[in-house]
């Protein structure tokens, strides 16, 4: 956990100074965490971390956020054929792809401009 506070602390001063009020998902009409956007980053942690992670953080930001970026990076840097590295992805997209469709999650995959997965936006349950 210490590993991923200090990775997210830029998220946290941001959403200080400047919350993300843009919102894809219908709960931004009203109620609890309307409009309100929260990012957990999951670089630099391995599989079994993300988890602990994710088992700690993720219900709570679905909780007060309309929704919740979960950012694994693409794994595009990793050279092939390590421990951190599947076939055309990162294994932490992999793994928490996994992780997701195990709770059930409702949740899209974002990309970056040259259209990598690297991200899943997760929804609160409906």
């Amino acid at each position: 956990m210490a590993r991923f506070a200090e990775v997210n602390k830029p998220h946290a001063r941001r959403a200080q100074s400047n919350p993300l009020g843009l919102t894809l998902s219908p709960r931004g009409a009203g109620g609890a965490g309307a409009g309100r956007v929260a990012v957990i980053d999951l670089h630099y942690q391995s599989v079994r971390t993300a988890r602990v992670v994710l088992d700690e953080m993720l219900p709570a930001a679905l909780a007060s956020h309309a929704e919740v970026w979960v950012i694994t990076g693409t794994g595009h840097h990793v050279a092939k054929r390590t421990h951190q590295k599947s076939s055309e992805r990162g294994v932490l997209f992999d793994s928490v792809k996994e992780y997701l469709a195990e709770c059930a999650a409702t949740y899209r995959i974002g990309k970056d401009w040259s259209g990598r997965a690297g991200a899943f936006l997760v929804l609160p349950g409906r």
